[in-house]
């Protein structure tokens, strides 16, 4: 996994809060994700665009991405525990891990392998919704790493 510039965090988090929310909801995050949260907790990262194929519209498609963060420092709209309650719309196996700008969510997703330490990543819509009546989630990488490879800074900035 290549380095990350940081734009923005808010700091240095103990990684066992990261393991104690894990614990809480049964889910074990890889641990690329867990040193790095632990190092920028509430992180925004300089390069923060990726592209995927988006599977609503079946064409190329791109996101920004900003990590949610642990703990009572963050401010209480990018909190990791808050950003996991999806009402009757969400899915079980499908842990927020960010947001994009536009309200959608980068998410692991579990739903293959509830025990996987190294779960993908995914796209969950805020406005789209699949055959179920949840919100739509597209791959995007088989794991974290090749997501943070994914990573670019856009150019229109």
């Amino acid at each position: 996994m290549r380095e990350i510039e940081v734009f923005h965090d808010s700091g240095l988090i103990d990684v066992s809060v990261i393991e104690s929310f894990e614990t809480k909801i049964g889910y074990i995050f890889p641990e690329n994700y867990k040193y790095l949260l632990s190092k920028h907790n509430e992180l925004y990262p300089e390069m923060d665009f990726f592209k995927f194929f988006n599977e609503i519209d079946n064409k190329n498609d791109c996101r920004d991405v900003s990590f949610l963060g642990y703990g009572s420092q963050v401010t209480e709209a990018s909190r990791i525990e808050r950003a996991q309650d999806h009402d009757v719309y969400g899915r079980d196996g499908i842990v927020v891990i960010g947001r994009c700008a536009n309200g959608d969510y980068i998410c692991f997703d579990y739903r293959d392998n509830l025990i996987t330490n190294n779960p993908p990543v995914a796209v969950m819509f805020h406005d789209f919704f699949d055959g179920d009546d949840k919100m739509f989630i597209c791959p995007v990488a088989n794991n974290f790493e090749q997501f943070i490879d994914l990573l670019y800074k856009n150019d229109e900035d």
